[in-house]
């Protein structure tokens, strides 16, 4: 077999080298376009760190506002009081300033609450209708909002649009709620076969809950 001869040109010869010098030339004939893509790059950097930066502070201040907001209704000075209307304020100033987050739906939760002990049904029906609204609202919230109107409308005398809220709680978590509040719409129907037919399907849950024995306390009194 013969052998290969390497003459002093080749042992010279680096490839490595060779294609970093390329590469460094490529470079300074292409500088100004690294320059820019660099800096295009530093300028996305900075601003998805400051994003987050801001994104942080924004969770963080949500926090405060929601605490001070809840230490009003937990009556936080001690004296025994709970000022509504100071409470529904905050609660609205965090649903208004933070209308994407979460926290600014469930502060239309206590708005709505607040303004129903205040006795302005009206102002509850915005809120709850709002916080059902929400996009970032999940299941437990939209079933809260849902409630919460169902209610309103019922107490209000708007028996087919209380009924669809009633319908609109999800099955099985809130299953005996719905079953009590359509019960109660087919008693002020005076049909009170269907209201018997709910309040039976609550009374026979197994294991029983809050509602069973309300349930069969009412029973006692239907036809």
């Amino acid at each position: 077999m013969a052998r290969e001869h390497i003459d002093r040109k080749t042992l010279k010869e680096d490839a490595f080298r060779d294609v970093m010098f390329d590469l460094a030339d490529v470079a300074y004939r292409h500088r100004k376009t690294i320059a820019a893509l660099v800096a295009g790059l530093v300028v996305i950097a900075l601003t998805i760190g400051g994003y987050f930066l801001y994104v942080r502070y924004r969770a963080e201040k949500l926090a405060e506002r929601f605490y001070a907001a809840e230490s009003v209704l937990t009556d936080a000075k001690g004296d025994g009081t709970v000022d509504n209307v100071e409470a529904r304020k905050a609660f609205q100033a965090i649903a208004d300033d933070f209308p994407r987050a979460r926290l600014g739906a469930v502060a239309q939760l206590f708005v709505a609450r607040l303004a129903w002990e205040l006795q302005d049904p009206t102002a509850a029906e915005a809120a709850l209708k709002s916080a059902l609204a929400h996009k970032g609202g999940d299941a437990g919230l939209r079933a809260m909002a849902n409630l919460g109107l169902a209610h309103v409308m019922e107490q209000r005398g708007s028996l087919a649009e209380a009924e669809t809220y009633y319908k609109a709680l999800p099955d099985p978590t809130f299953q005996d709620l719905k079953a009590v509040g359509l019960g109660r719409l087919a008693l002020a129907r005076h049909n009170p076969a269907e209201a018997r037919k709910l309040y039976e399907e609550v009374a026979k849950r197994y294991p029983p809950n809050g509602l069973t024995e309300w349930a069969k306390t009412v029973l006692s009194y239907l036809p």
